[in-house]
């Protein structure tokens, strides 16, 4: 069984493709697309938790810039710079990462960063920071 968890990081308003009010509909698909994603294999944890927690969304430039500002020299943002938030919503996650990987679903209208568990899980002895981020098309 595939566990999802994390933080419901936007709510119902803003127009994006699939968002049905139909209760008893499939969840709908959501036009998600990585961006970049930081480790704490390879940087401070310090400087990963400045950009990438708590998770939120990002919809205006000001908000973009705040995330830019609030990246260290040494995290690579060039991707993030390229993004056109006038076509998508930027949604930044952080979760402790052993084999987990990241994904945005939309539950019960509202977008969501989840952490998705491999479904055959391992122990592991350290489970560093990662901070991902992903483009999340506001209409279909």
């Amino acid at each position: 069984m595939v566990l999802r968890s994390i933080l419901a990081v936007l709510v119902a308003g803003l127009p994006l493709g699939g968002c049905g009010d139909d209760a008893g509909s499939a969840a709908p698909e959501v036009d998600a697309r990585f961006v970049v994603g930081w480790s704490e294999a390879d940087h401070d944890r310090g400087l990963l938790e400045r950009v990438g927690q708590p998770d939120r969304t990002i919809e205006t430039p000001a908000e973009l810039d705040e995330l830019l500002q609030s990246a260290a020299p040494e995290l690579d943002v060039g991707a993030l710079r390229d993004v056109d938030l006038d076509e998508v919503v930027i949604v930044v996650g952080s979760y402790p990462r052993c084999d987990q990987t990241s994904s945005v679903e939309v539950v019960d209208g509202e977008l969501r960063f989840v952490v998705v568990e491999a479904e055959d899980p391992v122990e592991c002895a350290w489970a560093p920071l990662q901070v991902d981020v992903w483009s999340v098309a506001r209409d279909g």
